[in-house]
């Protein structure tokens, strides 16, 4: 013998408290019209197409003195780190790095919740070496510890920034 037990939702009740019911009766999945649906796939494989050229040319890319780096990182919230090659070790298997500065972009149509950066070649701070390391294939990285907030150290690998690469970073009024 089989039981089904059916609860009565609460959800009017949860919301009037100020907390989400999720739910299939307070929410159901929306449906979307054929059209909907090509325009969605349509922007997705263009996203697809875009990502697929850009690894292409990261995974070309030469490493030379002017290219900027980034890592992101930050628990609960995206904090990122830019660094600029200020030069290339003769042996071509360390850089010379400082860190470089962003541009705050006031667009961010994305969310108030952060700011839109894009970093630029302005070098400042203490020079210092990281490792250069490139998989068959794959794109170049810089792997080793740099200088952040004054003389503490982060180990940490960093990703080329492409010119038109812009980043989002959590507002510091949204993070710890």
């Amino acid at each position: 013998m089989e039981t089904i037990f059916k609860t009565e939702c609460i959800g009017k009740s949860l919301e009037a408290m100020g907390y989400y019911c999720g739910c299939p009766d307070c929410n159901p999945i929306p449906k979307i019209s054929e059209q909907e649906k090509a325009e969605q796939d349509k922007i997705r494989a263009e996203q697809i197409r875009v990502y697929e050229a850009k690894e292409k040319i990261r995974a070309n890319h030469i490493l030379k003195v002017g290219d900027i780096f980034e890592t992101s990182w930050g628990y609960d919230q995206t904090n990122y780190d830019y660094i600029a090659v200020v030069g290339i070790s003769k042996s071509g298997k360390t850089a010379i790095c400082q860190m470089t500065i962003c541009e705050t972009i006031n667009d961010n149509e994305q969310s108030p919740q952060a700011y839109k950066q894009k970093p630029i070649f302005e070098p400042f701070g203490k020079t210092f070496k990281m490792r250069i390391y490139k998989e068959a294939g794959k794109e170049t990285r810089l792997r080793g510890s740099y200088f952040y907030c004054q003389d503490s150290k982060r180990l940490d690998s960093f990703r080329l920034v492409l010119p038109d690469d812009v980043f989002f970073e959590t507002n510091t009024i949204f993070g710890h």
